[in-house]
């Protein structure tokens, strides 16, 4: 009798079938959609760390929500799986470009959450359980090492 062993995520080829079809819808539209909607709400713009209260010029409805930062991270790493079983230059310049603007955003002692660092400084930190500071902590390392996923 065979064993069984885990492979890597880059080995499996969905060849067909409900899986396959939505690999690709994933590859094919989603991230694309994705990707705008987080430019058009504001939450690639948020990472710039320029919103001010009541500021005309921030150009968004709402100040940095306390989830956008997950979300975009969410879609970096989506992306990241994607590009690593199928190159697409565009896909990979858009990740390079939103890590670049994140890595930007981060504080001097590496914080970045956009919310925490514009909106409500003094709560950074506070409630860990309920504002989703640690939810976003956890998606930030596969943020920043999307590029070792891609390369796997």
């Amino acid at each position: 009798m065979s064993k069984m062993r885990a492979v890597t995520y880059n080995l499996v080829q969905l060849t067909g079938g409900f899986w396959q079809r939505w690999q690709e819808i994933n590859r094919t539209a989603t991230l694309s959609i994705e990707h705008r909607q987080c430019r058009d709400t504001g939450r690639l713009a948020a990472f710039k760390m320029t919103w001010k209260p009541n500021d005309p010029a921030w150009g968004f409805p709402e100040a940095p929500h306390i989830f956008w930062d997950s979300d975009v991270g969410k879609w970096i790493e989506a992306a990241a799986y994607s590009l690593a079983t199928h190159p697409d230059r565009q896909l990979e310049a858009q990740v390079d470009e939103v890590i670049a603007l994140m890595a930007k955003g981060q504080a001097p002692d590496g914080y970045l959450n956009t919310h925490f660092q514009q909106v409500e400084p003094e709560k950074r930190f506070t409630n860990l359980r309920d504002l989703h500071e640690l939810e976003w902590h956890f998606h930030k390392p596969q943020v920043f090492t999307s590029k070792r996923v891609r390369a796997s």
